[in-house]
Formats: C-alpha cells, sequence, structure tokens
C-alpha cells in the first residue's frame, strides 16, 4: 500500500536524490499506472505542496486492509460494476453490494479512501486516466472525481471503459502527455487551501504542519486563508498545529492570526517559523513550542 512502507521508502529515496543532486525542486512531478497511479494520488495528498503535476493512470486498489469501496461508495454502483464492463459483455455483474453500516467500520475504511482526501489536490494539476474495470478501484475512481468536481478541482480525465489491470495506458508513449507532465511547475501557496491529514507521517501541506491530532480514528481538517499578513484558520480534529507562513509586506510586519474563531495575539516576523498553536481541554488555542 503506498500509504504504507512504499510510500516510506519513496519518500527516502526522494530525499537522498535532493540531497544528492542539484534538483529544481519546483519541477518534480510523478507518474504512475494501477497501483502505481493510485500511489500518485496517494503521495501527493500525503504533502501537498511539494511537486509540480501528477498523472495517475488507471489507479488500482491495493490498500490494507482489504477495501470495499463498492460498499464505502454504493451510489456508483452501476458505473463501478456495470458500466465499467461495456467491452466485456461475458463478465458477470454482480448484486449491488450492502451498504457498510457499522460507524466504526464506516471510519476505517474512509481513513483509506482517497476521496476523503480529494481536497488535498486543490490547486496541483493532476491527468487522471479513469476506467480500470476493477468494481472496487472504480468505485473509488467514482467518488474521487465526483468530489473533485464538487470542489472545482481542474483534472484533465480521460475515461477507458473496460481497461484491464496491466494494460500499459497510452500516456506512457504519448509525447504531449509527458510534454505537459514535464512542463508544470510547483504552484504557489495558494492563498486558499484546506488540507485532511490521517496520521503524523504525511502531516505538511504547503506551509502548514499538523503537529497533534485530537483521535486516532478520526482525520484531521485545517483550512487556512490568507489576507495579506493575516491568516484565517478553522480547524477539526486538530491539537497542534504550525502554520509556518511569513508575513508577505516586509520582514518587520507582525503574523496576525484568527482560529476557529479566537484572535491570537500578534506574531513577530522573527518568531513565525517556529510558532506552534495547541488547542487545550477547554478548546482554546495559545502558542506552544515548535515540535
Amino acid at each position: 500500500d503506498w500509504a504504507d512502507l512504499s510510500a516510506a521508502e519513496t519518500w527516502k529515496g526522494l530525499e537522498d536524490i535532493l540531497a544528492k543532486y542539484p534538483v529544481d525542486r519546483d519541477h518534480i512531478s510523478l507518474i504512475g499506472w494501477h497501483i502505481g497511479g493510485r500511489g500518485a494520488l496517494q503521495l501527493a495528498m500525503a504533502r501537498p505542496g511539494f511537486f509540480a503535476a501528477i498523472a495517475a493512470l488507471y489507479p488500482g486498489i491495493d490498500a490494507r486492509p482489504p477495501y470495499p469501496a463498492l460498499r464505502l461508495y454504493p451510489q456508483f454502483y452501476q458505473k463501478a460494476a456495470a458500466d465499467n464492463l461495456i467491452p466485456f459483455p461475458h463478465e458477470k455483474i454482480l448484486p449491488p453490494p450492502e451498504a457498510i453500516t457499522d460507524p466504526l467500520e464506516r471510519k476505517i475504511y474512509e481513513r483509506v479512501s482517497l476521496a476523503s482526501r480529494a481536497e488535498n489536490l486543490i490547486g496541483l494539476p493532476v491527468h487522471l486516466t479513469d476506467g480500470e474495470a476493477n468494481r472496487d478501484a472504480a468505485a473509488e475512481r467514482s467518488a474521487l472525481t465526483a468530489r473533485l468536481a464538487e470542489l472545482g478541482a481542474p483534472v484533465e480525465t480521460r475515461y477507458v471503459a473496460g481497461a484491464l489491470h496491466g494494460n500499459q495506458p497510452p500516456e506512457l508513449s504519448n509525447r504531449e502527455v509527458l510534454d505537459w507532465l514535464l512542463a508544470q511547475r510547483r504552484p504557489n501557496t495558494p492563498e486558499a487551501f484546506s488540507f485532511v491529514v490521517t496520521n503524523l507521517r504525511d502531516n505538511t501541506a504547503w506551509s502548514a504542519r499538523v503537529d497533534a491530532l485530537a483521535s486516532d480514528l478520526e482525520p484531521g481538517r485545517v483550512r487556512i486563508v490568507r489576507h495579506g499578513s493575516a491568516l484565517s484558520i478553522t480547524t477539526s480534529g486538530v491539537e497542534a498545529l504550525s502554520p509556518m507562513i511569513l508575513p508577505e509586506k516586509s520582514e518587520s510586519e507582525p503574523l496576525r492570526i484568527t482560529i476557529d474563531g479566537q484572535e491570537m495575539a500578534p506574531i513577530p516576523a522573527a518568531e513565525v517559523s517556529g510558532v506552534t498553536l495547541v488547542r487545550d481541554s477547554a478548546g482554546r488555542w495559545s502558542r506552544g513550542c515548535g515540535r
């Protein structure tokens, strides 16, 4: 699963390359297909703001524990279990599965789902080739693309009904797609962005970091809106946060933060990079020690 050991090895390899070679960090793009396509989406969601662009081709399913996406997203049954198999009518169309009703089971699988972290891709150029005929993969992709459309994300999508796991995506030999991927530049930190964190290994987005979560089962959610040298932050499920955003106008201008409706004392520019905000048991925020 690209959320666990494979991801850790990939990040370590990237860190080694960046330390050894003069890599332009604004032009690091990522392409993957089938399970690697899902991995491309997972890695980009894990560290929003790291890549310039991604291409996820026929993204498959390789999640542990076994991930019943069709049960999690039964509203996409028709497309996932029937429409996606049009070129292969001999395939048996399964009956609609029972939806997940147990709250704990739902929480576990929502943590695995790509759709639950779709907002982490906002601001990143994405090319998505949709169509692998795995029913769970199709259900998850449908949920992800629906969520991205709801968020207004500019995702370029190509649909290939009935594509089988192992088929080579045409993009791998398409010069236009590869040129597009290489031509992208890492976007600047958006003036407004949201991100979802499910663990403290993959806890950084753009220029903010979640340092503590309220629960192992509930994801942390953060939205930051910047107005010059002022930040408006809303959170849920987060107990410590490091904004790490420098003032815009001058080195001497303090950073003003309003978090969950609470206005913090202005933070001098020289102290911004080391600031961590901590929530107490009563829900009040205060400045804490950097982690």
